[in-house]
């Protein structure tokens, strides 16, 4: 009778959590828009989304790109090396792109999209910064 209360509870217990890590709760470093947490102007999101869309669209490119080299049986080295010197470059420049729109740390990790296979983030999935 013991052991099986102890089973019924542990099994609450995950459903319990797994839920919780499905909504999200607890997790990722602010509102999902900004990634920092910090209020921006939707006029400004609008103006950086306008602005960074191709540079968004390259960033998941190179990124995907990346993912698929890995994913090789034999991947070639020197073309991953360039696509993660791609990547960081084009972070780079979104990460400029966020401060010019008061939105820092855009690009590097702190936004959406980055429960991919390099970064921490809310993770929207599609976004790409």
């Amino acid at each position: 009778m013991r052991t099986g209360m102890v089973a019924v509870i542990a099994v609450v217990g995950a459903l319990l959590a797994s839920s919780v890590v499905y909504a999200g709760w607890g997790w990722g470093d602010g509102w999902c828009m900004t990634g920092t947490g910090q209020n921006v102007s939707t006029q400004k999101m609008r103006s950086f989304q306008k602005d960074t869309l191709k540079l968004r669209e390259n960033l998941m490119e190179k990124q995907l790109d990346l993912q698929d080299e890995l994913s090789m049986d034999v991947p070639d080295g020197k073309k991953i090396a360039a696509l993660r010197k791609e990547i960081i470059n084009l972070q780079g420049q979104l990460q400029t792109a966020g401060d010019k729109y008061g939105m820092p740390g855009m690009g590097m990790g702190n936004g959406p999209g980055h429960r991919n296979m390099m970064n921490t983030g809310c993770g929207c999935g599609m976004c790409g910064w």
